[in-house]
């Protein structure tokens, strides 16, 4: 199995829940040795990962990128507060 990272432009992922940096984007090919064989697998996957507080801050390997970018949204990243803002007023 082989991991290489993805540059993206600055803004792609939202920010680690944690150190509040962007996550980093790997490409791996080939297979580790835990999956079982199978020669109809995928042969490129895409992880996300913070490496804030190691291995936990990773999804899973996906077949498509859309799908690793959607599970790193919706359980490592900064969830957007819905604030209202109030108009100061006139003395």
């Amino acid at each position: 199995m082989i991991q290489r990272q993805t540059h993206h432009p600055v803004g792609t992922f939202a920010a680690c829940a944690i150190c509040a940096r962007e996550p980093k984007h790997y490409v791996v090919y080939g297979r580790c040795t835990r999956d079982p064989i199978d020669f109809t697998a995928p042969t490129q996957r895409h992880i996300i990962e913070c490496l804030c507080t190691g291995p936990d801050r990773r999804t899973a390997l996906h077949v498509d990128f859309v799908a690793a970018a959607i599970e790193w949204r919706d359980r490592f990243s900064t969830a957007a507060i819905g604030l209202k803002f109030a108009r100061k007023r006139a003395a």
